[in-house]
């Protein structure tokens, strides 16, 4: 067998907070990190009844924002409050 096969392929752990303590790295309020948990915005893990935010993708998401549509069919009208096809 090669000497590869034996080599550990090293893989960096995320740095991993509850709700609280992401808020309060980021100074920010609880409401807003939750809110972005339960939207679905920001990297996360449920362990029993606690919630851990993957910090650096946290960090990433803070600085470039929500991306549009991934499929572009759809965008949200902020004025009606919808959300529209595109055709």
């Amino acid at each position: 067998m090669p000497e590869d096969a034996y080599k550990v392929i090293e893989q960096r752990v995320p740095t991993m907070l509850t709700i609280e303590n992401t808020a309060k790295y980021f100074n920010m309020p609880k409401h807003f990190v939750r809110k972005a948990v339960m939207d679905g915005k920001v990297v996360h893990v449920r362990s029993g009844s606690k919630v851990l935010i993957n910090m650096e993708k946290f960090a990433e998401w803070l600085s470039i924002g929500d991306s549009p549509p991934q499929d572009h069919e759809e965008l949200f009208d902020a004025q009606l409050g919808v959300i529209r096809r595109l055709a």
